[in-house]
This record gives C-alpha cells, structure tokens and sequence, in this order.
C-alpha cells in the first residue's frame, strides 16, 4: 500500500543530465564503378556549399558589402489578428533620418496577389483587412536597415477589431475555407477518388474519427523500428532507430542519407517537441528557441543506422534515381507511436487499458498528463469552454 505523500521507488524521475555519449551508426549503400575520372553520378560527394556552411565561411546577403545607392526596406506589420484597416499614418515615419518612401498595396504594379492561381486571394501588401497577427500591410523604404526599422516603428495604423479565426473549428463555423483553384467556391476540400459512399457501403468496417497534427515553425534550412525509452513516462529518448529508405538508383549517397538523416530528426521534432502555440487573441507565443524547442544533438537517435534499398530502379526518372525530399520526413512519426505504446504499457501499470488519445506533438506535458496515476489526479484536465486557456491548440 501506497502511504499518502510518499514516492515509491517506480515514481522517481530517471532523468538524467549527464553528458550523452556521441551519436553512433551504419550507412549501407550502393557501390558503382566509375565509367570516368569525371563520372560522378552514384558517388558519396560532399555537397559543394557543405564545407563553407559548416565553417561559417558562406556569404549570406548581411555578409555582402553594401553597393552604391543601395536602400534597404523593414516592413509594417499588423498588430492585430483580424481587422479592417481604416487608416495608415506616415507622416512622422516619412520625417525620420535617412527615409525615401513608404510603399504599400498601392504601389505594386498589376495585382496585389500572391500565387500563379486566379482564384488566389492572398495579397502581397494587406489593403483593407488584416487576417493574422505580423501580415505585412507596407513597408519603410531607407538608406539603412536600421533607418528603416526605426522609422516603421513610427508608422501608426488605426484598426476596427474583428473576432479573430485560429482554430480549425472557428474556421468550419465562420465558413472560411480556401478558394477551389479551378470554380473558385469557397468549400472544404475533399480528397477522393471513385464511389466512396459505394465503397463505405460494401467495407465489413469503417472507423470514423479525426487526425490532428499540429503546425511546425519553418524554423529549419532544408520500413523502420525503434527502441524508445521513456524516463519517469515524462521525456523520451530515442536509443536506436533503423531506417531503409527507396530512393532508386541513388545519384549521391552522402547527400541521400544526409537528407534521410535530417528529415527523420525534422519530423521527430514536428511530431514530438514543436508545440506551435497562439493566445486566444491571436498572438503568436512560440516565438523563438527559448519557448519553441526544435530537435537537438541530445534528440538524436544514439544509433542511428541508414541503410539505402539495393537493386531499387526507376525507368521513368534520370539515372534510375527516385525523389527523396519529404517522405523521410514522415518516418519521425515512427517515435510518437513509440512514446503512445510505451504510455499505454505504463497505464498498463496504473490498471488502465484500452483505447486512449494523445495528439503530436507528443511534448513532455502531454506524456506525462496521458500517464495516469495519482499524481494527475490531482492536476484534472477542465472541459474545454470551461475557462479561457492562455494558449490555443491548433
């Protein structure tokens, strides 16, 4: 028997801060004899930028020396999640040291849209509604960067508040869907292929339910198993992971089992640390790498072995090779259902079996508010609309 503010010993934190040892594992891939000391196709060739982006040494535009005449511009944002724009006072902007002009939707040339379709709606320069906190409404054009971000500063926009649309549940109940690139109806979109109501008809099962994945932060440069370990079912660390990837006829392995290697981290990230998070008022909260966690050195798999299909071809594509941009990606999500097993073994333990959900990101607090035991008892999940929430799930 458990005594009342007592911690037994499967209740302690096996957390532990010491030093991780380096990140181990195999790369399997193909061989490919070379027709000519030029023939470099199938080769593991280090990337051409790999070296300077790894030493610092690449140039980026705030490396590069200014050029004569340059100007530089710093934007106007909106402040408000959704709101007509009723006015846009320059004036005092325009007086600041160093400014030239101030442009805005008036000034683009043709139309004032982002995107090739015509039903886009998306405008470059936001003309008399905003609809999300940071929209660009103009910009300060000056001599210097910094110039030109005091003087926007000074750019004082009035608005007519509007109720702002975050979930994808506000969205359905103010009927705000994108248009439909070829009618340009305003409907949700609906991807289906054949007599579906025929086939639901003739199916011995069909589940229903929904899927949520929440958003991920563009925050980075651009058949499997795993052994997952959850410490006190709180933080999850990945021991090893085995991934065998189809890219064809691979036209360079190292870069290849590079994208392979960062995608798997990527979408570990996107399914299990990045928690996306607005306040009710719209206001983006996760701002930066104190409050929005990426993956890190320590998020890394301890082994992580890559191995390439051999004798994979594919006739339709340059030198047999096959795309492998985001499919890797998905393969992160490989670790949440891992950290889902590894919950429902530990409610396994508290006496609590069957069906339970947890959505990604599966963040430390989620795992450890899944893990019921007598400590979450104590800290009861409200019913949503029972209080105003400080952060909003997407």
């Amino acid at each position: 028997m458990m005594l009342e503010g007592v911690i037994g010993s499967g209740e302690t934190s096996n957390v532990s801060l010491d030093p991780r040892g380096l990140t181990k594992g195999i790369q399997v891939f193909e061989e490919y004899e070379k027709l000519s000391t030029v023939d470099v196709v199938g080769q593991p060739i280090v990337h051409n930028s790999a070296l300077q982006q790894t030493t610092g040494e690449a140039e980026f535009v705030d490396d590069m020396l200014k050029l004569e005449g340059e100007l530089f511009i710093a934007f106007v944002f909106s402040t408000k999640a959704r709101a007509k724009i009723l006015s846009v006072d320059t004036s005092a902007a325009l007086q600041m040291p160093g400014v030239k002009d101030y442009v805005c939707d008036k000034d683009v040339p043709g139309r004032n849209i982002l995107g090739l379709w015509e039903s886009s709606n998306e405008e470059i320069f936001a003309s008399q509604q905003v609809y999300c906190r940071g929209q660009i409404i103009g910009g300060i054009v000056a001599d210097t960067k910094e110039h030109a971000q005091m003087a926007a500063k000074k750019v004082k926009v009035e608005y007519e508040e509007m109720k702002p649309i975050i979930t994808i549940e506000d969205a359905i109940a103010n009927n705000s869907f994108e248009c439909d690139p070829v009618t340009s109806e305003r409907k949700p979109l609906t991807l289906e292929q054949g007599d579906t109501e025929a086939g639901f008809a003739k199916s011995d099962h069909v589940i229903e339910g929904e899927v949520r994945v929440g958003a991920q932060e563009h925050f980075y440069l651009e058949p499997y198993s795993h052994q997952p370990v959850c410490h006190n079912s709180s933080k999850a660390v990945v021991l090893r992971t085995d991934i065998v990837m189809d890219v064809g006829r691979s036209l360079n392995p190292a870069v290849d089992i590079g994208q392979i290697e960062g995608a798997f981290t990527q979408g570990y990230g996107l399914f299990c640390l990045e928690h996306y998070k607005i306040n009710p008022e719209g206001v983006l909260l996760t701002q930066g790498p104190s409050t929005y966690k990426i993956p890190s050195f320590r998020n890394v798999p301890v082994e992580m072995n890559v191995h390439l299909l051999k004798g994979s071809r594919n006739d339709e594509a340059i030198f047999s090779s096959k795309g492998v941009g985001e499919p890797p990606l998905f393969l992160g999500s490989s670790v949440f259902f891992a950290i889902k097993d590894a919950i429902a073994s530990a409610s396994v333990d508290e006496g609590i079996t069957g069906y339970f959900r947890i959505d990604s990101p599966a963040t430390p607090d989620k795992i450890r508010m899944a893990c019921q035991d007598r400590f979450t008892k104590q800290s009861p999940v409200k019913e949503r609309g029972s209080e105003t929430p400080w952060f909003v799930d997407l």
